[in-house]
Formats: structure tokens, sequence, C-alpha cells
């Protein structure tokens, strides 16, 4: 399989998108600022005890608090007083980022992410990727486990079944001085504090998403430097390639992934048939319906309802990663009348949704003839990071959200001064952008270095901008 991962370093954001084939699946999008901290380690401290809650506040040092639950220190324990006392010292590790003044939640049980593993050092029980369906390649890989140094737990990902038997102990021997680094960690250190390296935009990127048979193309020298650090680091005998791409041409052009943003933005999904799909995200869940349009013929045998939805699965399997869309997502399909179109839909969709790194369950077909999927909350829909809701609308309509409407501004300029001589740029902005670009103006000049000029102007929408060059 042809799967590369592009990273697109900017001045206010990173993103990265991840191609298959030639086909987008994933996008993602780090902020300076927003940065994951799911995953990292701490030196905690017990703060305050919440018996009526059944759990604690742990500091975590760098004036953040931590949210431990009884559950999440001991699985069969109901009382959290009889585990822990204000004061105690604790190893944790984050499971889930704080919204807001809400800080993050943590947990005494542990997971090390490697390659093709993840490693509990307190779990029992070795558990495989429904993808690894071999009984050869499930008893290799326990094979290694057994003549490994590690005991404990493990989750075994789908690439695991590629990787030689020399790459799969190498992860296992990181695995291993990782866990021994946080213990000597949690001896030598009293005072609260995170352990290990803070993340960075494209390091985040990376431990999530990158695999050995992944080729790279950073946008800069700077990424590609420390993407090639990274995976060094990791894979010492066999990085991944890594390349530069064309500087002449943004990098998610090059690749067409701006147009793919650009579509997962829109409430309706037109398809190659004539077919279409709309998508309404609420708080309780996300619905979508499908509708014929001008589709009135089906190819071969089967009948134009089941062709339509079968064309719609899989678009919308591609469109609700794309988004990211998560919890409760209902699917109103054109209605069949055969139980055999209902089941080959429904196989279909399972297929589509064994492939999602992010756990999906297939929830069955409602009385109604809707079917029901559950998707793992696991980042913050696309939506939310690229929008803002719109203040003269109450609510109901959406502009650019701020750090999205600076990132599009600099990548405009990057595009625009390669074409242009002119040591002199001058922007006018809405009323909601003009401000953090005065905040960003030299740190804009510097990166361009070009002189700006900002301007206030009021006739343009709040994140709106124009650019001149004199």
């Amino acid at each position: 399989m042809d799967r590369i991962l592009l990273i697109d370093a900017g001045l206010f954001e990173t993103r990265a998108a991840c191609l298959e084939n030639g086909e987008l699946i994933d996008i993602w999008i780090e902020r300076p600022e927003e940065i994951s901290i799911v995953g990292d380690f701490f030196i905690g401290r017990v703060s305050k005890v919440m018996n009526g809650l059944n759990a604690v506040f742990v500091d975590l040092g760098d004036d953040k608090t931590g949210f431990l639950k009884v559950h999440n220190i001991d699985r069969k324990s109901e009382n959290i007083g009889s585990l822990v006392h204000e004061g105690k010292k604790l190893l944790v590790q984050v499971i889930k980022d704080g919204i807001g003044e809400k800080g993050p939640e943590v947990s005494c049980f542990y997971s090390l992410h490697g390659t093709g593993v993840i490693y509990h050092p307190l779990g029992h029980s070795v558990t495989f990727s429904r993808q690894i369906r071999d009984s050869d390649k499930r008893d290799r890989i326990k094979d290694l486990i057994a003549s490994s140094s590690l005991s404990g737990g493990f989750t075994i990902r789908t690439v695991a079944q590629s990787l030689t038997d020399a790459e799969l102990r190498q992860d296992f021997q990181r695995l291993s001085y990782e866990w021994e680094e946080l213990n000597k960690a949690q001896i030598q250190n009293a005072k609260p504090r995170p352990i290990g390296q803070p993340q960075t935009a494209v390091t985040r990127i990376l431990g999530d998403h990158l695999r050995p048979d992944t080729k790279i193309v950073a946008n800069n020298a700077d990424t590609r430097n420390e993407a090639k650090q990274y995976c060094g680091s990791r894979w010492p005998q066999n990085p991944p390639v890594i390349e530069l791409s064309n500087p002449q041409i943004p990098i998610f052009e090059a690749f067409q992934v701006e147009e793919a943003i650009e579509q997962a933005q829109l409430k309706q999904i037109d398809l190659t048939s004539g077919a279409n799909f709309t998508i309404e995200q609420t708080e309780a869940m996300t619905v979508i319906d499908v509708n014929s349009a001008s589709n009135i013929s089906a190819p071969g045998l089967k009948s134009n309802a089941l062709a339509t939805n079968l064309e719609a699965a899989k678009a919308i399997s591609r469109q609700i990663r794309l988004r990211n869309l998560s919890g409760i997502i209902i699917i109103d399909f054109i209605q069949m009348t055969g139980k055999s179109d209902v089941k080959s839909l429904c196989d279909k969709m399972k297929k589509r949704i064994a492939d999602d790194p992010v756990s999906t369950r297939f929830a069955g077909m409602t009385e109604l003839g809707l079917m029901q999927i559950i998707r793992k909350r696991s980042r913050r829909p696309l939506s939310n990071f690229l929008h803002q809701s719109c203040p003269f609308c109450a609510g109901t309509g959406y502009q650019d959200a701020i750090p999205t409407a600076l990132s599009k501004l600099i990548r405009q300029l990057e595009a625009e001064k390669s074409h242009d001589l002119s040591s002199h740029i001058i922007v006018e902005a809405g009323e909601a952008l003009a401000t953090p670009l005065l905040g960003h103006k030299e740190k804009i000049e510097s990166h361009l270095a070009r002189r700006l000029t900002i301007s206030l102007n009021s006739a343009l929408p709040q994140t709106g901008y124009n650019i001149k060059w004199p």
C-alpha cells in the first residue's frame, strides 16, 4: 500500500494529512497552545480527596491539576479514601485533555505506545487488533512477547503483522527502556512535574499516526529535520523515507488536500451517480441523510436503492474519518425492500468502519430502518478546529475560527511573496482578526522577511481580510 504522511508546518498551526493509494483518509490539526497531552506522564501529588465524587485532585506541577477517579486507581475498589490520602505521590498518565477550566483526567493504569504494540505494564492479557485474523501471525507475536523482558498486558496493533521479528524486538526493547526510565523518574523526583520531553506539534503527529511503511513529506527543512530525529530514535535500523515538498507549490495544494478539506466542511456531499447525502451535527448526535436525487438507474442487477446506498456508504465512512465525527451517528439510507439488500449494505459499512483506527462500533438497524454507528471521541471534530460560531446569527451560522483565518492568511502570503518582489505588504482585516494580527506583527514580519502594515476594515467579515502589494 502506498501511504504518505504530509506535514504542513505553519507559523500558527501544523496540519497533517494521510493518503493511502492517493486517497486522503485523515486530517489532523495541531496548534501550539492546544497540543494534546494525552499519553503524557507526570509525577503527581494528591492535593484533595473528594469522597463524595470518589475521586481526587492531583497536583501535576506547572499549575496543572489532574482529576483521578477511583476506577483509574483500582478497578474493584469503591472507596477512594482507602486507596490514597492527601500528599501521596503518584505516577499518573493523562487519558483525557482538560476543557476550559476543567483539568485533564489522569490514570494509574499506564499505556506505552510502540510502533506495533501498546504496552500496559499493569495489565495481564494480550489483545489483538480485529484485522489480525491469521493464527500463525498471532502465535508469532505471542512467542516474541514471551521471549522479551516485558511482563504485563499488550494490545497488538494492525501494523504489527507486517513488522519483522527484528522490528518487533526493537519495539519491545524501546518500551522496556521507557518503562524503566519512568520508574527511575518516579523514585528520583519528589515534586510534582511532567516527565519526559514536552510534545511538539510534529512529534505529536508522528507519535500518533506514523507507521514504518509510511513516506513522510514535509513542507520545510526544520520540520523534515525534526521528523528525521524522531524517526531515527524509533527506527534506527530502518527509518521511513522523509522528503521535502516542492517549495513552489503549497504542499496541501500539490496533493489536492485543500480541496478535500473544503469538501469536508460542506453540508451536502454529491456522489458520482448523481445522488447525494447531507450531514447534520447536533449536540446529541450526527444525522446523515442519503438522497437518490438525479440517480435513477443502477449498474448490473442491483436495485437502484442498493447501488446508491453502497456508493454512499463508502463516501460516508470517509467523511466520518475526515471530519472526525464521533458519538452517536445515525444514517438514513434510501429505503430498500429485500433483506438481502439490507444485509449487503450492513456488511459493506462494517467492512469500511473496521479500517478506522478510532474505535467504531456498528450498532445495527433500528425498527425504522436507520443505521446506528457509535464512534469513540478521540479528538475534536474538524469543524471545531476550523470554525467558530458567528456572533451575528445566534450560532446558526459559522465563520473561520481566528487561528484558521490567521493560518490561511499566512499561507496565502507565503505563496504570493515568491511572485511579488515588494518588501511591503498591506493587510486589511476584520475586527476579530485585526487584533491577533497586530499582536503577532513582528513575528509575521520576521517569518516573511517583509514589512507589514495592518489596518482595520469594519466592512469586512469578522475574520475576513484583503491583501495589497504596493
